[in-house]
């Protein structure tokens, strides 16, 4: 059987960890933000930031993200 997602839900846990990692509150800047990657110059999370925002994303969720996405840069 499959759960139902709250996508309000997913949004708000996500967005707590970008503000405890980041200090960006991506609710208020999300048309502004939700394309930018995290690595870019535009919001210039540091390389450890990110590994910090993933493994919070990995708890959180209970989800393993693939390292070649954290790689390659297109985390968003």
């Amino acid at each position: 059987m499959y759960e139902v997602i709250n996508m309000d839900s997913v949004l708000e846990r996500l967005n707590k960890i970008m503000q405890k990692r980041t200090g960006i509150d991506f609710t208020e800047m999300d048309e502004l933000l939700k394309d930018k990657a995290l690595l870019g110059k535009e919001l210039g999370v540091a390389p450890r930031d990110l590994v910090m925002i993933c493994i919070d994303i990995e708890n959180e969720f209970g989800i393993k993200i693939p390292e070649n996405k954290i790689v390659e840069g297109s985390l968003k």
